[in-house]
């Protein structure tokens, strides 16, 4: 009999993230936005497409809601 060559397994939980990005990815999403609409001189970190990744992947991960909020008027 063959001694095993793994003496311990350590897991750990990494979520869904993994297939998300695997999805886009083979999708294009981010290149689609990027093709169709023009990147804005002022963004220097994300394109529009990276952009839209992060806001998509930050609504499934429950990070951020998009909603807005209005000032409290005083009267």
């Amino acid at each position: 009999m063959a001694t095993p060559v793994v003496k311990s397994v350590k897991t750990q939980p990494i979520g869904f993230a993994p297939i998300l990005q695997c999805y886009f990815e083979r999708c294009a999403i981010a290149k689609i936005i990027d093709d169709k609409i023009e990147l804005d001189p002022r963004r220097k970190v994300l394109t529009h497409g990276q952009a839209s990744m992060a806001m998509i992947t930050g609504i499934l991960f429950q990070v951020l809601q998009l909603y807005g909020q209005q000032r409290k008027l005083s009267f």
